[in-house]
């Protein structure tokens, strides 16, 4: 990963020119970490099933593994799994201005507290539930703050003018919670696909009791490296 940047100085026509400052670089580690599902069935269940019981099972692991993967991403502790945004101690936040509340002005504030060179690419990401409440924001007149057109030529779903994804591992509003985080994940995070999800059949180790084993698993790592591409809010005053 970058660590410094290269700089550039004004020179005259025939001025001396120097060295400047070279571009600097560290080696970051990603861990990848494996998860694994293991479920037994019957012989005669695999033969007499109307239905391709191995491919149900290959398809119901692989979607429990993303199941952990999603929600590893968003809060994991590093500890065994990846970590996720809301974890790593250098993502900094953006207090809502209310102690139990999101607030328009502290979204303002998590949208302008962002660097500018993020901004182009950033995403909101929260949970439908916080969705709900940003969506029903209104003004002293009772008038929405963000109506999103439902016809079909309408602007794409944005909340001051950037996109914004739902997340169902994304934390809900209470005091002192993080139910929003706004940035350029591309930049923020690296996701390392070590093993994609592979399948182990095994007819043999239980076969005194008919009943065949499979066993998937899958290895994956993730971390933050790029932490002030990306803000949190965090539901208090200051």
């Amino acid at each position: 990963r970058r660590t410094g940047t290269a700089s550039a100085s004004w020179v005259g026509e025939t001025g001396t020119r120097s060295e400047t400052t070279n571009p600097s670089f560290g080696l970051e580690t990603i861990r990848t970490h494996e998860m694994y599902g293991m479920v037994s069935v019957s012989k005669q269940e695999l033969e007499d099933s109307i239905f391709n019981l191995e491919a149900f099972l290959r398809s119901e692991l692989s979607e429990q593994f993303g199941v952990l993967e999603g929600t590893a991403l968003v809060s994991g502790n590093a500890v065994g799994k990846p970590e996720g945004f809301l974890t790593n101690a250098s993502v900094t936040y953006t207090a809502s201005g209310h102690a139990s509340e999101l607030t328009p002005d502290g979204l303002i504030s998590l949208y302008y507290d962002l660097k500018e060179a993020y901004l182009n690419n950033a995403t909101w990401v929260l949970s439908r539930s916080t969705l709900k409440e940003v969506r029903k924001m209104k003004d002293g007149n009772g008038n929405y703050l963000w109506a999103p057109g439902i016809r079909t030529e309408a602007r794409p779903p944005a909340i001051l003018d950037r996109p914004y994804i739902t997340a169902i591992d994304m934390p809900s509003i209470s005091a002192n919670a993080y139910p929003i985080c706004f940035g350029d994940f591309r930049r923020a995070m690296m996701v390392v696909d070590r093993i994609n999800m592979e399948m182990m059949v095994d007819p043999y180790s239980s076969k005194s009791t008919g009943m065949v084993e499979f066993s998937a698993r899958r290895r994956v790592g993730a971390q933050v490296l790029v932490a002030e591409a990306i803000r949190k809010m965090k539901v208090a005053t200051s």
